[in-house]
């Protein structure tokens, strides 16, 4: 039996953690034996026996139109977040931010935000209809996988008649030496910086951190991974508040062609536009005193994951599944928050800045491989 997955993007970009997992159940697929390949679209895979879909942020619905023509079976690996929950809060603060940047009307302000982060709701936006037109195919996959307890409940609550299963990812770190390349590029110091790592855009929430280190003078690292031309607006409305209220060095690393500098605000640009390699990422993750991450939604998280292996403390968003990955009670590095709550975000970090983190790499979210994760979707595929 030969498996193909979707991923629904260009060869060449292999940023995000939803490309991260495809390509490594792929990856660990062929090493334990199984045929399997990647393509763009279902047209791409017409030679497959199962043909996987990926993430329900996307609107499936062309693609299982294709696929039922040629009378082909298809699982999905659903990346199912729990938007009726997060979309609307999510854009809601974007929304209310970017008027408090501009300064466009006067019945918004920062204060006002800080006194009540439920104020968001007012501002928020409905869903793309997709997004639930997509749940009656869940009921016409074959299987449904999730990457942790919660999203399969959220699958189940959506799509009842729906075969949901679970596959841990693994963190994609197995074994690495100390390297302080990424301090030698950037010029700062071991432990001094705050870092956050992820495509800037709404759901990532990099304003959130912007706003609770805003008077911190803790120096604040943005890995934005997207190769885009110019910035969004929304991260030209995150430049815009670390300029309008950040006041230690800030720095956005990105793979932009923008460039520049003012104050202790300065954007890098990663060499050749290319994605930072691996070892110099993992550079970035263990000289931080803190990883901040307040996500509308994740799923699972492998920032977070990632950022936990490199053994340094966490703030990690209330809603996301990241929990269920990281079960341990003795496990003191990991502290939770609501993303929208600036306050309760900003009392935590020096809590958590440069903490001592006890951490038992021995459980299987830091000793799961490729392999491991690949066995255990291919059993749930041979049950059907």
């Amino acid at each position: 039996m030969k498996l193909g997955i979707v991923t629904r993007k260009d060869e060449n970009e292999k940023w995000g953690g939803d490309l991260k997992a495809l390509y490594g159940i792929c990856e660990g697929l062929k090493e334990i034996g199984q045929e399997a390949a990647l393509g763009r679209s279902a047209q791409e895979l017409k030679d497959v026996d199962l043909i996987f879909l990926s993430s329900t942020a996307l609107d499936l619905r062309e693609e299982v139109e294709e696929i039922q023509k040629r009378g082909q079976p298809f699982g999905i690996i659903c990346f199912h977040e729990d938007r009726d929950k997060y979309f609307g809060p999510c854009l809601g603060f974007a929304h209310y931010m970017g008027l408090c940047v501009n300064q466009t009307h006067n019945f918004v302000s920062l204060e006002q935000l800080l006194d009540d982060p439920e104020i968001i709701h007012h501002f928020s936006y409905a869903q793309p209809a997709f997004f639930h037109e997509n749940f009656p195919i869940l009921g016409q996959a074959e299987i449904c996988i999730a990457t942790s307890p919660t999203e399969k409940q959220t699958l189940l609550r959506d799509c009842p008649q729906c075969r949901a299963e679970v596959v841990y990812l693994d963190c994609g770190i197995t074994q690495h030496q100390r390297d302080d390349a990424f301090l030698r590029w950037t010029g700062l110091k071991r432990g001094e910086y705050a870092l956050q790592v992820g495509r800037m855009e709404p759901r990532k929430n990099q304003m959130a951190t912007i706003l609770a280190m805003k008077d911190l003078d803790i120096p604040l690292v943005f890995i934005a991974t997207k190769k885009i031309t110019t910035f969004t607006p929304y991260e030209k409305m995150c430049v815009a508040a670390i300029k309008k209220w950040r006041k230690a060095p800030t720095l956005i690393i990105t793979q932009t062609n923008e460039s520049g500098s003012e104050g202790n605000f300065q954007i890098l640009n990663m060499p050749d536009q290319k994605i930072l390699p691996l070892p110099m990422l993992l550079s970035a993750y263990e000289n931080a005193g803190l990883f901040v991450h307040p996500a509308f939604y994740e799923l699972p998280g492998l920032v977070y994951l990632e950022a936990a292996r490199m053994g340094i403390p966490i703030i990690a968003s209330e809603w996301t599944v990241v929990k269920d990955y990281f079960t341990d009670p003795l496990d003191d590095g990991i502290a939770y928050v609501p993303p929208h709550h600036i306050q309760e975000l900003e009392a935590l970090i020096p809590k958590q800045f440069g903490k001592k983190v006890q951490r038992n790499f021995a459980l299987p979210t830091y000793q799961r491989t490729k392999g491991d994760v690949a066995r255990q979707f291919l059993k749930f595929i041979t049950e059907i």
